[in-house]
């Protein structure tokens, strides 16, 4: 398992996700498995929500979030290579249905756990 952080670009530390994937030979989260993180400032528990990497490669909020935004966010997560400086991008709506395109850059890549 690999701790894996993205930041925003462009904007402050408070728009970050932070996932614990298995990835595969190929650096890419391995198929057909949720993974769980969390987004938001992850030092303040008031501005933080967790996320779960659905199977088919959406970010799935949760219901805490729900009354800011839609749960359900497109991304390219699974596509990519999990290194660090590859960029991410997530297409989040807000409560109005308008769709933001966000660039995302994986910050940090850190091994965790066993030895897997």
């Amino acid at each position: 398992m690999f701790r894996v952080v993205m930041k925003a670009l462009g904007r402050d530390d408070t728009d970050l996700y932070v996932f614990d994937l298995a990835l595969g030979a190929d650096h890419k989260p391995l198929p057909g498995m949720p993974f769980f993180g969390v987004w938001g400032k992850v030092t303040n528990e008031d501005d933080r929500f967790p996320a779960i990497l659905a199977r088919e490669g959406t970010i799935d909020l949760g219901r805490q979030a729900a009354t800011h935004w839609p749960r359900m966010h497109r991304t390219n997560l699974r596509e990519r290579q999990v290194v660090v400086d590859e960029y991410v991008t997530v297409w989040r709506t807000d409560l109005g249905e308008t769709e933001e395109e966000i660039t995302y850059r994986i910050a940090s890549v850190e091994r965790i756990g066993g030895s897997s």
